[in-house]
């Protein structure tokens, strides 16, 4: 379906929805907000796109000013896309990460071939999803447990397509860590679909069977968003309403238990609906949450002051607690021991451990345990944008001891 000269702009999410909803397929582009990427921390195999490997304790820029989505893995392997729609990867390589058909590590910006691509995300230890205009789902990289979707268990070095074309956006945020590898994604319908390593029963099919190609999660078509961690899956119905299933490992699913035990069908995180954005942190053991209210939220283990709560090391929450009193709160991500957030003046803040300089402070804070247990900002600067509402983009990332995020360009 064309667009009618009427119908450029900038589209609201619930406009899109709506176009959805009545067959309307056109080609996504994003606010159009040409934004800065930049990136600190620890810069294994070239992951912070400096075309090296030095450390940095404070941000600097990834060449380029019209970065819209950004997305990492534990890998230390970084992509993003562009306004045109390229996609674009760099960092460790060894089973095709990049996806450019080839195992070379690059410490800059390589693109992968094509120019409709919308969204790109993590599905896995080393494997990664991506949705294009046209609805169609592509992976690429390690397959060992079937986390590619295609069916088999051959790894890929450069995108391959998923099955259909009605496929909405891969899971939002999501970061593994380790070989338990699965991914995720909703459809235009509302459905949502899993894959891969079913360990902990985090595909949500009340079993522990691996599934080597996507297989729909109860609920219907009512799921708007999802976010997977190492071994629990989140996600959110269009009502509002926060689920989880999985290892409850620290409490991290928020259902007020903290045992160990694993839940294998979507268990409701008490009954509030006006959940914002959400993520999981690295290792699946901590989850941050924002409200429509602007205030910020945390649960489970608090390895390191990762929950942000201004408590003492390895303690837990296993339902949502709230961090301060601030009604200031935009959008949140998880990294490997802590977390990362932004407030409505496009401050960015960040809590947890810093030994690779990865809380952006300019300092490295060894051991783990000197770290920030609450949230401190990043710098002064205004300007930084994640657009949490977008059901599309990824704009902030945490990759363990890499962290990334975007500002915008007029700042």
């Amino acid at each position: 379906m064309a667009i009618t000269d009427k119908e450029q702009g900038v589209w609201e999410l619930d406009q899109v929805y709506n176009k959805i909803n009545q067959g309307g397929i056109w080609d996504y582009s994003s606010s159009g907000i040409a934004q800065r990427l930049y990136t600190w921390g620890k810069n294994d195999s070239g992951s912070l796109g400096q075309n090296n490997n030095t450390k940095y304790s404070s941000p600097v820029q990834v060449p380029g000013d019209t970065w819209v989505d950004i997305s990492a893995s534990s890998g230390v392997t970084v992509h993003g896309i562009k306004l045109d729609g390229t996609a674009w990867g760099w960092g460790y390589n060894f089973y095709g990460d990049v996806g450019i058909n080839d195992k070379t590590t690059y410490s800059s910006p390589k693109q992968i071939p094509g120019t409709t691509w919308r969204s790109i995300n993590l599905c896995g230890a080393a494997s990664y999803s991506a949705t294009k205009t046209d609805g169609t789902l592509w992976v690429w990289g390690w397959n060992n447990w079937g986390n590619l979707g295609q069916n088999d268990r051959t790894s890929r070095s450069s995108p391959v397509q998923i099955l259909g074309t009605t496929w909405d956006k891969t899971n939002s945020g999501g970061s593994l860590y380790g070989d338990l590898a699965y991914g995720a994604a909703t459809k235009t319908d509302g459905s949502l679909w899993l894959w891969g390593n079913n360990e902990n029963k985090q595909l949500g099919q009340g079993n522990q069977t691996d599934y080597s190609s996507p297989v729909q999660v109860s609920g219907g078509g009512s799921w708007q968003k999802v976010v997977v961690g190492e071994e629990c899956c989140m996600a959110q119905k269009t009502d509002g309403t926060l689920w989880a299933w999985g290892n409850n490992e620290g409490g991290v699913m928020g259902v007020n238990a903290s045992g160990p035990a694993s839940y294998d069908e979507p268990q409701a995180i008490g009954t509030d609906t006006n959940w914002k954005d959400f993520d999981v942190k690295y290792f699946g053991t901590a989850a941050f949450a924002t409200k429509t209210d602007g205030t910020l939220w945390s649960w489970g283990f608090n390895d390191y002051g990762a929950l942000g709560q201004n408590s003492g090391y390895f303690s837990q929450r296993s339902s949502p607690t709230q961090i301060g009193t601030d009604t200031t709160w935009a959008s949140v991500c998880g990294k490997r021991y802590g977390g990362m957030a932004t407030k409505t003046d496009g401050t960015l803040w960040i809590w947890g451990s810093g030994a690779y300089g990865q809380l952006g402070q300019n300092s490295i804070r060894t051991p783990y345990q000197n770290g920030l247990s609450s949230p401190t900002q990043i710098g002064s600067a205004t300007g930084w944008t994640v657009e949490s509402d977008s059901a599309y983009h990824n704009h902030m990332f945490g990759d363990g001891n890499n962290l990334g995020a975007l500002s915008n360009t007029s700042q």
